[in-house]
Parts: C-alpha cells; sequence; structure tokens
C-alpha cells in the first residue's frame, strides 16, 4: 500500500510543486496496474482486503483497487 502524504506545512510554490508531483505519480501507479497481470492485480486487491473482485474486468479491478487507496 501506497504511503499517505501530508502537506499541511507546504505553501507557495512548494505546494504546486508537490501537487504537480503527486498527480505525476499517481499517473505512473495507474500506469504500473495497466501492465500487470490478472494474478498480480487479484493479488493488491487482496492485500487491499477487496471483496467480491472475481468476475470482474481488468479495469474494474484497477479502478476498486485505486478507490480503495484514495
Amino acid at each position: 500500500m501506497r504511503p499517505k502524504k501530508y502537506v499541511n506545512n507546504v505553501q507557495g510554490n512548494d505546494r504546486k510543486k508537490y501537487t504537480e508531483n503527486k498527480k505525476e505519480n499517481k499517473n505512473m501507479y495507474i500506469d504500473t496496474l495497466k501492465k500487470m497481470n490478472g494474478a498480480g492485480l487479484c493479488k493488491i486487491a487482496n492485500e487491499l482486503k477487496l471483496d467480491d473482485i472475481s468476475g470482474l474486468r481488468k479495469q474494474e479491478v484497477i479502478f476498486r483497487i485505486l478507490k480503495a487507496q484514495a
């Protein structure tokens, strides 16, 4: 599971840079999930304790993983 980052004390340009980096990292993570096979996605889903993922399309499993981590 990815660690959560807190930015309460980040100001001005640093906040803007942090936000841009956070978006970039999220996109990279989505790309990583898209490249994974079904077994790898199921392993992550099980670690996140997601139920009822069998029978779902790959895209739906990725969505549930991202939703659980948000």
